[in-house]
């Protein structure tokens, strides 16, 4: 039994392994499956990838192909698997790429490298390669070799173009930019034709600046834009034709004698945003890759467009340097070049002539010979520089200066410009006014002994209008020199003389003969006073009159001791007028802060004795601003006495003419509510002006003041403000009475006071706007009024924008 139980132990051992093997079997089959479908998946993850994947084996030999790479080399699989590795590289890269291969497949990772592809078409590509050796089952031994590619053929072409760009400019020596970029381009884009082009005035024709043709350069020439693509780039700043060119502008020669295929063209512009030229490339071929052909363009645009806006500039130095030394050397003034010459402590101790023109010879009698590279005290045989310390200043600040000077050496005058081209250096520029100085000098002497002379000396023109009066006319007449002159010396005429004896003298003066006779003539202040006048023609070289002189003595003191106390009462009775002129002038021009004053100080002594403090600080501060107004007022009056006698200082500034029309305005505001006027402002803000502002004060005050006094009630005012290329002007418009034609033939003339009632009978001097012409006039401006009759009124006035 024993034995059996033994036999039947066994048996169930022996079961055991097979169930045992047939579950490795099992294992097995199912391994070898997935072994299958893991190689199936990794060949078709090769084989679809997106990248270019290739393998060879360890003779170099291509086992593996997939279709991205198919599309980049331009090989079928078919075509290159069994073959050696090398049939992919161009000849003339071949043995370099084939040792970069081998020796990197000495590593287990292959580094990245770029490797030249020949295309199946010709072409080469570049590809940057990642590859990674795959070994046998001992780990040691290589059987494969994977690489994956990238196409970075675009890349290294915009590579090559940048370092083309970086090499080629303005600073290569003996390389022309434009041929250079030309061929580049033709090369690197496998075109045909290649010009670079400058445009022409009116966009309507180009002349090539280079020209490549079929490996070959061609002449430049200027061509006509219309009916080719060229044309249209410069329409639409860059064009691109990939292909069928030629039909599209059958009338382009070029087109048609190269049978070409695709064109590409872009704009070239200047820093200010100008068309200055283009830059065209035409090929036999279509073009396969527009993007990379516009990429291409846009790069070198840009240093083309510098290289010939450069170009163009230089012309023009050379165009203005032309014109200087035509200049230089025609010129009449004399110009001189100098250099100045420093001690070890950088202090001027003479100076270098460097260059000179011919009428520097012509003027100081030196030769160029002579004076170039010579110092000026050697040259004008003086211990010290003429001048040094003048020229030392100016080379030093940079900053010109003019001056008029006796040279001593040459025993001349001169009128002399300086001013420092370059640090060290000075130009001077200068021109010989001896003839002028020397009859200065005499017409000096003849000039003092008039202006010294003890009796009053007159000179009139042809019309009798006074063109010279000396001190003692005025110290006797009491007329200054500016109000004599331009005057007749009727202002002097006191009616005593008959029209007879002013017929005799005037027939005698005029046929050339002297007239000699008394005048019991009129001061300017109303005093008569006797006189003996010799007159006299002024003839010219030709023995023409063209002047009338009057030497006249005062013999009043002779003539009138018995009228003293008579003359006396007339003189206090032109003072007296004189007197009252001036009280009318203050009223005038007081009227309205005054009446605010008293108007607002009636208010406000009502109001405290009704005990009412509401709003007395607004009245006081009203009171005070209108009491600091009228002050202003007497000072410009003040002014305005000191014009007349030509004493007054014109002091400019800058300010806000809308603030000081806002100003004036409130300042006239009272005066206008009496009559119900409303006056407007359409003066913008910010309108800077340099000028007199007190002046333009009163100029608005008396314009403003005049136009409510000739407005009737409910009437409105304008004051508005427009700006000219040079000037500013100020219109103030009204719509009141308006000026009767014969009455404005008369405003602004002195010689034709007169003053007119206002609508509400108003008084007036007349004088307000003398003094408004006096005061824009010592501004350069001009003041003039437009009106009709019923129309109401504008004056008008300029302050030119740049006042010197």
């Amino acid at each position: 039994m024993k034995k059996e139980k033994k036999h039947k132990n066994e048996n169930i051992i022996d079961n055991k392994d097979v169930f045992s093997n047939e579950i490795d079997a099992k294992n097995r089959k199912l391994l070898n499956e997935e072994l299958r479908q893991t190689k199936d998946y990794l060949e078709n993850l090769i084989d679809y990838a997106n990248a270019p994947i290739i393998v060879w084996d360890a003779a170099y030999k291509i086992t593996r192909f997939n279709y991205a790479f198919e599309h980049f080399s331009g090989y079928k699989a078919i075509e290159v698997i069994g073959n050696p590795i090398d049939i992919l590289f161009p000849e003339s890269s071949l043995i370099d790429s084939l040792e970069l291969i081998k020796e990197t497949s000495a590593g287990e990772k292959l580094e990245s490298v770029e490797i030249p592809i020949l295309h199946k078409s010709g072409d080469i590509h570049i590809a940057l390669w990642n590859s990674a050796n795959i070994y046998s089952s001992d780990k040691k031994t290589i059987i494969a070799t994977i690489a994956q590619g990238q196409d970075i053929t675009d890349r290294k072409i915009i590579e090559n173009t940048l370092l083309f760009l970086s090499q080629t400019g303005e600073h290569s020596k003996g390389i022309d930019f434009f041929t250079s970029l030309a061929k580049h381009l033709a090369e690197t884009l496998k075109m045909d034709y290649v010009c670079i082009d400058r445009l022409l005035e009116g966009n309507l024709e180009a002349q090539t600046l280079a020209q490549y043709f079929d490996g070959d350069f061609k002449d430049n020439i200027v061509y006509t834009l219309k009916d080719t693509p060229c044309g249209d780039v410069v329409d639409k700043s860059i064009c691109c034709f990939t292909d069928s060119v030629q039909h599209l502008f059958p009338k382009d020669e070029v087109l048609q004698e190269m049978n070409a295929e695709s064109y590409i063209g872009t704009i070239l512009w200047d820093s200010n945003s100008q068309k200055i030229g283009l830059i065209a490339i035409i090929g036999r071929k279509r073009i396969t890759n527009p993007n990379l052909v516009k990429s291409i363009l846009q790069l070198v645009s840009v240093s083309a467009a510098n290289e010939l806006e450069r170009r163009k500039a230089e012309q023009s130095i050379r165009e203005s340097e032309a014109k200087f030394r035509s200049l230089f050397t025609q010129m009449s003034e004399g110009f001189a070049l100098h250099q100045l010459i420093y001690d070890s402590e950088y202090k001027a101790i003479d100076y270098k002539i460097i260059d000179i023109n011919p009428a520097f010879e012509t003027q100081i009698g030196i030769s160029a010979e002579k004076a170039k590279n010579s110092m000026a005290t050697q040259l004008y045989g003086v211990s010290e520089a003429p001048y040094l310390e003048i020229y030392a200043n100016v080379a030093k600040t940079a900053e010109p200066y003019f001056f008029e000077s006796y040279f001593s050496p040459l025993d001349k005058y001169f009128n002399i410009s300086v001013f420092s081209p370059n640090s060290g250096y000075f130009a001077t520029i200068f021109t010989d006014i001896t003839e002028r100085k020397r009859s200065e000098e005499q017409i000096t002497k003849l000039s003092q002994a008039m202006e010294q002379s003890p009796v009053s000396i007159v000179i009139t023109n042809l019309k009798g209008d006074i063109e010279y009066v000396n001190p003692k006319f005025s110290i006797i007449t009491g007329f200054t020199y500016e109000e004599a002159i331009g005057n007749n010396p009727r202002i002097l005429k006191s009616d005593e003389t008959t029209s007879d004896e002013y017929k005799e003298l005037w027939e005698n003066i005029t046929s050339g003969k002297e007239w000699r006779g008394e005048f019991h003539n009129k001061k300017k202040n109303g005093e008569l006073y006797w006189e003996f006048a010799s007159i006299s023609p002024i003839k010219n070289n030709e023995g023409v009159i063209t002047h009338f002189l009057a030497v006249k003595e005062d013999i009043t003191e002779r003539k009138k001791i018995d009228q003293s106390i008579k003359e006396s009462e007339a003189q206090l009775k032109e003072l007296n007028a004189t007197k009252d002129k001036f009280f009318s002038i203050i009223s005038h021009d007081l009227r309205s802060p005054f009446n605010s004053i008293l108007g607002f100080s009636e208010i406000l002594i009502d109001q405290i004795k009704r005990m009412d403090y509401k709003g007395i600080d607004e009245y006081a501060k009203i009171i005070q601003k209108s009491s600091f107004r009228a002050l202003d007022l007497v000072t410009n009056l003040l002014e305005w006495s000191r014009l007349q006698t030509g004493r007054i200082d014109f002091n400019p500034e800058y300010f806000e003419l809308h603030a000081l029309i806002k100003e004036t305005t409130e300042l006239l505001v009272d005066s206008a509510q009496q009559k119900s006027i409303n006056i407007f402002s359409e003066s913008p803000r910010n309108i800077p002006v340099f000028a007199d502002k007190a002046m333009i004060s009163t100029v608005l005050r008396n314009i403003i003041s005049n136009a409510i006094k000739f407005t009737n009630t409910n009437g409105k005012i304008l004051i508005s403000t427009e700006q000219k290329q040079n000037e500013l002007l100020v219109t103030v418009s009204d719509n009141g009475i308006g000026i009767k034609k014969e009455i404005l033939e008369k405003l602004f003339r002195i010689e034709e006071t007169y003053s007119t009632k206002g609508t509400q009978n108003e008084q007036g001097t007349g004088l307000g706007l003398i003094l408004c012409k006096e005061f824009i006039g010592k501004h350069g401006g001009k003041i003039w009024v437009k009106s009709e009759v019923g129309n109401g009124s504008k004056f008008i006035f300029s302050i030119p924008k740049f006042n010197n």
